[in-house]
């Protein structure tokens, strides 16, 4: 598809809109009037070009920054309701508890950012090498609890180093991870984990694990591996759709283009693969996350 497909640049246009105007009520009418379709062709285009229902993205994206405000700020539940575009606190307090599983109240009580949607984004709109085109991404943020994996690991050169062998080092670690423990190949999530807390300036020194959280094993298989403690932290979650060889290329569009102007910043810490059964490696069916440790700018 072309980088001028006048459809995509429509969307483009009406997100731009959307993400500008989170205090109106945004309703399927009003969107349709900034659009060039009508109320059924917007609902239809929107979803065929994002994935997504048009209203509630919208939701979606009014009840994210709300969250944000309700971590950062001390203001009153009613007047975060009212400045993005919610008639009254109940309304607005059961749209959060619906999305969010927590009243605005108990979400602030607890801290943690989770559940939190990031505007859609077209990394190809940045970078022209991404294809196709009409791949939109919604990354979200959540708060990810200490955890203990139990897995193997090796050395690996990543994506910035001067001779990455990332793509060949890693198949043969999950290889060998089933091969030597059979019990472990049909269990879901497995994690791939990159420890990036020991990496040296040059060398690149990355330890790549693959393995499973401690509640997934029984007690024989977390005999034959090795425990890996993950603490507590803040994610940037990638969806990947396709086949796992684009992944690289979507890492690198993250880093380089996204996190600069995403108001948030990398940590070196632990970068997370998520497989669960939805997982092929070829398929262009095929989902995954990439988990990114990152902190809040304030």
């Amino acid at each position: 598809m072309s980088v001028t497909d006048p459809s995509l640049n429509r969307i483009e246009k009406l997100l731009s809109y959307i993400h500008s105007n989170v205090d109106l009520p945004l309703t399927l009418e009003d969107l349709s009037k900034q659009s060039c379709w009508s109320r059924w062709q917007l609902q239809r285009v929107f979803h065929s070009k994002t994935g997504l229902n048009v209203a509630q993205y919208v939701r979606e994206i009014k009840l994210s920054l709300a969250a944000e405000q309700v971590l950062s700020s001390q203001d009153r539940v009613v007047d975060i309701a009212l400045a993005f575009g919610f008639n009254s606190e109940i309304s607005f307090s059961r749209a959060f508890k619906q999305h969010f599983g927590l009243s605005p109240r108990a979400y602030r009580q607890q801290g943690n950012r989770n559940g939190i949607k990031i505007p859609l984004v077209r990394p190809s709109a940045s970078a022209p090498k991404f294809q196709p085109d009409s791949d939109y991404f919604q990354i979200r943020i959540e708060h990810r609890e200490s955890s203990t994996l139990y897995g193997i690991k090796q050395p690996i050169k990543g994506l910035f180093a001067e001779t990455p062998d990332f793509k060949q080092k890693v198949p043969e670690i999950w290889e060998n991870l089933h091969t030597n423990n059979k019990e472990v190949r049909g269990l879901s999530p497995q994690l791939g984990v990159i420890d990036v807390t020991h990496s040296v300036m040059g060398e690149e020194g990355l330890e790549y694990w693959a393995g499973l959280d401690s509640e997934t094993l029984s007690q024989r298989s977390k005999d034959k591996l090795t425990p890996l403690l993950i603490p507590e932290h803040d994610y940037a979650v990638l969806p990947v759709h396709g086949p796992i060889d684009r992944l690289s290329d979507l890492v690198e569009w993250f880093i380089l283009f996204w996190l600069p102007d995403s108001g948030y910043q990398g940590v070196d810490g632990y970068e997370i693969e998520l497989y669960d059964h939805r997982f092929n490696a070829t398929s262009d069916a095929s989902y995954m996350e990439y988990w990114f440790p990152i902190l809040k700018n304030y």
